[in-house]
């Protein structure tokens, strides 16, 4: 079975890192994309009832900033070992989101 499509989820922690490499270890072996993505956690229910609107805005913008920061660090990784990919930044539970990725790009 080749790997073609290949989805890491990436947050910039040692885990993340290491998933990356092997992702790009696997891509460079079968020629395959790597896809990596961020997910964003929403605020807990309970907690929206006690802060406002603004900083919900404010937690969201400060949230997808530092996935931005991290999904480019990766770019950076799978850029310095020869290969391209693609990023993207989803919202939701982080494991329901990729897979529900995975699955759109049939990896």
């Amino acid at each position: 079975m080749a790997f073609k499509k290949i989805v890491v989820g990436y947050d910039g922690s040692e885990y993340s890192k290491n998933a990356l490499k092997k992702a790009i270890e696997l891509a460079k072996c079968t020629e395959g994309e790597i896809h990596i993505v961020g997910v964003i956690k929403p605020i807990e229910f309970g907690v929206i009832d006690y802060i406002t609107p603004e900083e919900i805005e404010e937690y969201e913008k400060e949230e997808e900033t530092k996935e931005e920061k991290f999904l480019k660090e990766a770019m950076n990784i799978v850029n310095e070992s020869g290969l391209q990919a693609s990023y993207k930044i989803l919202e939701g539970d982080p494991s329901e989101q990729i897979m529900t990725y995975a699955d759109e790009v049939k990896a």
